[in-house]
């Protein structure tokens, strides 16, 4: 709804949600020790969000639901209801995978059924079922030996059955892909051998339209639709 924005602290330890209207911010402390907070993204309904973490060098994905509305949370009440003996909710978070092939360039499903990935042994693009826990490879490109080609950002439609990603060709410039999950074969959308690195921030909520950055072999950069 656009009402609010989720960042986290320069430190990484905790979650900011700031009120659009008015500017006034609230902390939510996550408790997790030692975990450094990255890479926030709201859920469509806005009824929580997902957010990557680092914990001694391991990437992890967790899910942050029922902190909303923010003034009934516990955390927020604690001093209050010592004296009053009031109880309040508090939120529930649980992390969803870690892996040594989780970094921010993927992105979790609209619907919250999967989070898409680079699988790094090969350098082709994937999802995890967050449900089962299995993963599936999108492309097929082979080994290493066979092709340094590879993909990196991603992000999904709003109906969560196609991902727009970021492939560097054989080449050595990037190309724009979109692909479906259900093993249709990859569509390219843009290349120019004048673009050197590319980030695929997202689709618009109509699915018409996705937001992506080019940087230029002439130093330029630019944001595009």
């Amino acid at each position: 709804d656009s009402k609010r924005i989720a960042f986290n602290d320069s430190e990484g330890k905790v979650i900011k949600i700031m009120n659009v209207d008015d500017g006034s911010i609230e902390d939510i402390e996550t408790g997790l020790v030692g975990a450094i907070i990255y890479h926030l993204d709201w859920s469509p309904d806005g009824e929580r969000f997902v957010f990557g973490g680092a914990t001694g060098g391991n990437k992890e994905f967790w899910f942050l639901e029922d902190f909303l509305p923010l003034d009934k949370l516990a955390q927020k009440n604690e001093k209050e209801n010592l004296l009053t003996g009031k109880e309040e909710k508090d939120f529930k978070i649980r992390q969803v995978w870690a892996d040594y092939e989780l970094y921010s360039e993927g992105a979790p499903s609209p619907d919250g059924r999967y989070i898409s990935y680079v699988h790094w042994d090969t350098g082709d693009l994937g999802i995890l079922e967050i449900g089962t826990g299995k993963k599936h490879r999108l492309t097929n490109k082979g080994t290493w030996d066979e092709s340094d080609e590879f993909a990196e950002y991603s992000r999904w439609s709003p109906d969560s059955k196609q991902i727009v990603y970021d492939w560097y060709n054989e080449k050595g410039f990037i190309e724009l892909r979109i692909i479906g999950i259900d093993g249709s074969k990859p569509l390219i959308l843009y290349k120019n051998e004048e673009v050197t690195w590319a980030r695929t921030y997202g689709w618009s909520p109509d699915g018409k339209q996705i937001l992506a950055c080019f940087s230029r072999k002439d130093g330029a950069e630019q944001i595009v639709l």
